[in-house]
């Protein structure tokens, strides 16, 4: 029995970068395939109908096709977008960082469902005005946390 090629997710873009003249390839974290390189083909012409929608600070419905070295956007919507701390250099440095901390944090092509649902929180955080300083260090320690790096704080070890 033939599996098919095409698949469904939901995915918050840790990471992107061009790729010849047309193409991004996304770093994704998905709540259960982990992390995974994705391309989006011809995302970068002006007539392209996934331009607007594979940004970051935004959680993506995604229809990919495996690929051999990445796997291919075929579709996106958007289900949620973090819009309010784009608008102020500090929530969005934030949120950049700590999109960097989980990129670095997870291997690829694990499940994640505890990553996502903590970097989902932390944008959600910073969108409703919570100090991005505060939402870095809780975000930190709950990584450390999941991570199983937890530092003692409660009392001397």
């Amino acid at each position: 029995m033939a599996t098919s090629r095409l698949y469904k997710t939901d995915a918050i873009v840790l990471s992107r970068f061009e790729l010849g003249e047309a193409d991004r390839v996304l770093t994704l974290l998905t709540p259960h395939l982990g992390k995974l390189k994705a391309i989006a083909r011809g995302v970068r012409r002006p007539t392209s109908r996934l331009g607007g929608t594979l940004e970051p600070f935004a959680e993506l419905h995604l229809v990919l096709a495996r690929g051999r070295t990445f796997d291919v956007v075929t579709q996106v919507s958007v289900a949620h977008a973090w819009l309010h701390f784009r608008d102020a250099l500090r929530p969005t440095a934030t949120a950049w960082y700590l999109a960097e901390l989980t990129d670095r944090a997870i291997e690829e092509r694990h499940e994640s469902f505890a990553f996502y649902a903590l970097l989902r929180r932390a944008y959600e955080l910073l969108d409703t005005g919570m100090a991005p300083d505060r939402v870095a260090r809780w975000f930190e320690m709950r990584l450390a946390d999941e991570l199983g790096v937890r530092p003692e704080i409660d009392r001397c070890v």
